[in-house]
């Protein structure tokens, strides 16, 4: 049965729109697919990029903290040795001595262990380095305090004779007829001439009574200072080196117009001619200074 012209179009409109409908689900189907891939890949980039960004971030906070590390480590480094370089300056200057002294040895000895030997130094290399010890420590033969030294006596008068004798008398205030000796300036001799404190007693120099008066933190003398003539020689006969501690022997005796005399008590008097004062050791006064980081500790009379 032949179709008609009507059905025939009707069939023809029916195909269009079906391809119409499959055309738009591909299309559809496509655009989607492609949007979700188009979404993964862009995905995996921001995640990419946000890891680098991370990292980077990461790496530089790294970074400032090991500088940080490294400047406080510097830091620490330089105090420290700051505290070593302090701590060496108060060794230098013994101020750890009097929290941890040394025990030092009784005797003065050459030991020898195994093999091995400590050489001790020649009698003239010992007064070399040694002998200029002694030099402060002058006395007139006409003191006040003859009697007590060569007793062997170191007292607190002594101590501020030989105080008073080691200053410049010339950069003492002066007033009308006396002079002062301020309390600062007479301890501040003192402690480089003696371990222990000089008291503020009065005491006698070359004829002046010297007072101390509190209220002017001062000693004040009679009359204006002239130092004393020493006619006082002293030999070196040994010295011995004890740890800190070193202790020198003398004989002593007042040497004038070519004769040689005893001290104290006065009685002897001899011929001099330039002889070792060991020729008339029964004769001279002896005493033996001890010393401790160059400062006198004590004295004592001779044997």
């Amino acid at each position: 049965m032949a179709r008609t012209k009507k059905e025939e179009n009707k069939e023809v409109v029916d195909s269009k729109a079906i391809e119409e409908r499959v055309t738009t689900k591909i299309s559809n189907t496509l655009d989607k697919k492609i949007e979700e891939v188009f979404e993964e890949k862009f995905n995996q980039k921001i995640r990419k990029e946000f890891i680098e960004e991370i990292e980077k971030v990461e790496k530089k906070t790294i970074r400032e903290k090991n500088r940080k590390i490294f400047f406080k480590d510097f830091l620490l480094l330089i105090c420290l040795g700051v505290i070593i370089f302090l701590l060496y300056l108060m060794y230098q200057n013994h101020y750890f001595d009097s929290y941890f002294p040394i025990n030092c040895p009784e005797e003065s000895v050459v030991e020898k262990e195994e093999g091995t030997s400590s050489i001790q130094p020649s009698f003239d290399e010992l007064k070399k380095t040694y002998a200029s010890y002694l030099d402060p420590y002058t006395i007139s033969s006409d003191s006040f305090y003859v009697e007590n030294l060569y007793q062997g006596q170191l007292t607190n008068e002594l101590m501020n004779y030989y105080t008073l004798n080691s200053m410049d008398f010339s950069k003492l205030e002066k007033e009308d007829d006396y002079q002062l000796i301020s309390q600062k300036e007479f301890m501040k001799a003192c402690s480089s001439l003696f371990v222990d404190e000089c008291s503020m007693k009065s005491f006698d120099y070359n004829g002046n009574k010297v007072r101390f008066f509190s209220k002017l933190d001062s000693f004040v003398t009679d009359s204006f200072l002239e130092k004393e003539n020493s006619l006082v020689q002293r030999e070196i006969t040994d010295i011995q080196v004890k740890g800190d501690l070193v202790v020198i022997s003398t004989l002593e005796g007042v040497f004038k117009e070519g004769k040689l005399s005893t001290i104290y008590p006065k009685g002897w008097t001899g011929e001099y001619h330039g002889e070792s004062f060991l020729t008339f050791r029964d004769h001279l006064n002896s005493l033996v200074y001890t010393f401790q980081n160059k400062k006198l500790k004590s004295i004592e009379k001779g044997s």
